[in-house]
């Protein structure tokens, strides 16, 4: 069997009935063995009961991996308790901005999912924050998750920090050397 190579947004797939009969045809196709090889963005996990965020399983910086999940965990709790009808994006739109985003990281623009509308990064992660801040301090994570983000902001992804180690030394070896510092590895 082949995994499905689907690293995007699905089309809407309306509930976790929706998903289900998604993975039942895919996996009596012959396709998929299981809804563990779906590679979207986004989905329920096969063996917990949670939802696996698939685009920041690859973060370099420890305090990106906590920011990462504390974002994650969040923004699902809050979207879980909105009522309010979600903004309807083509999954084409998505792709777009996801492309988008992967270029230009944190010194771009993002789609602003509110509006539909391009934003600079900045603004979009402080609007991200507000949205989330009432979670967060419940949970007392506002102050902690707030200076990570702007940390972030300040200092740039580690692909943008990857990208400046190669220019710099034109050795593709610096780059990982660089990896492995970061990381708390030396070489």
């Amino acid at each position: 069997m082949v995994a499905l190579a689907g690293v995007r947004p699905p089309e809407p797939l309306g509930d976790a009935t929706g998903y289900a009969d998604v993975v039942r045809q895919l996996v009596r196709a012959g396709l998929v063995p299981d809804g563990s090889q779906l590679y979207w963005d986004l989905r329920p996990s096969t063996h917990v009961p949670t939802l696996e965020f698939r685009m920041g399983d690859v973060c370099t910086d420890l305090d990106d991996v906590v920011l990462h999940a504390a974002l994650c965990r969040s923004l699902v709790t809050v979207l879980a308790a909105d009522e309010t009808e979600p903004l309807s994006l083509r999954p084409e739109v998505l792709r777009a901005a996801r492309w988008k985003a992967a270029r230009a990281g944190l010194t771009g623009e993002l789609l602003d999912p509110a509006t539909a509308a391009l934003v600079p990064a900045s603004a979009a992660v402080r609007a991200l924050l507000e949205l989330l801040g009432p979670d967060l301090y419940s949970r007392g994570e506002l102050a902690e998750v707030t200076g990570l983000a702007e940390q972030l902001l300040a200092r740039g992804t580690s692909s943008a920090r990857q990208r400046q180690v190669l220019a710099r030394t034109g050795d593709p070896g610096a780059v990982v050397r660089d990896l492995l510092e970061v990381g708390g590895t030396a070489v």
